[in-house]
């Protein structure tokens, strides 16, 4: 696997997810051909619609996306992997646990969710030429788009 990585300025504002889609466009455009698929980047940009809109608009390669929302809200993603809220949840309250307990802040190391949930979009699937496992398909369970 080679990953082919370009960076886009981050843009505060309410209109910052907008102008970082826009700044991301011409990116996409040059890595379409080199490409097979794409993933979301795990930052503030490739959580938004605005960026999964984007692929679906101009690109016709899979993306996988980030948040639930890139699939089952109909963004546009083909499929999601993505962090179970209440296992963020869960961790950040064992931080601040620690914190009041007494430990100091340079000793709580940040934690990673260790839990995931997964969506497909089988339509955008199909209309891509893929194929998904069945492994993939019992992950994701009810968030299946068909």
């Amino acid at each position: 696997i080679e990953i082919l990585y370009r960076p886009v300025s981050v843009i505060q504002g309410e209109q910052g997810d907008k102008r970082m889609a826009a700044e991301a466009l011409p990116l996409l455009q040059e890595l379409e051909p080199q490409v097979d698929a794409f993933i979301s980047p795990n930052d503030q940009l490739g959580s938004r619609e605005t960026f999964v809109r984007l692929f679906q608009d101009h690109s016709n390669k899979p993306l996988i996306g980030l948040v639930k929302s890139d699939v089952m809200s109909g963004w546009g993603a083909m499929a999601s992997v993505f962090s179970l809220h209440d296992n963020i949840g869960q961790l950040a309250a064992e931080m601040i646990r620690d914190l009041f307990e007494g430990k100091p802040m340079n000793e709580i190391a940040p934690r990673w969710p260790s839990r995931y949930g997964y969506a497909v979009d089988l339509a955008k699937a199909n209309a891509l030429g893929i194929s998904v496992p069945v492994g993939i398909l019992q992950l994701a369970g009810e968030n299946i788009v068909h």
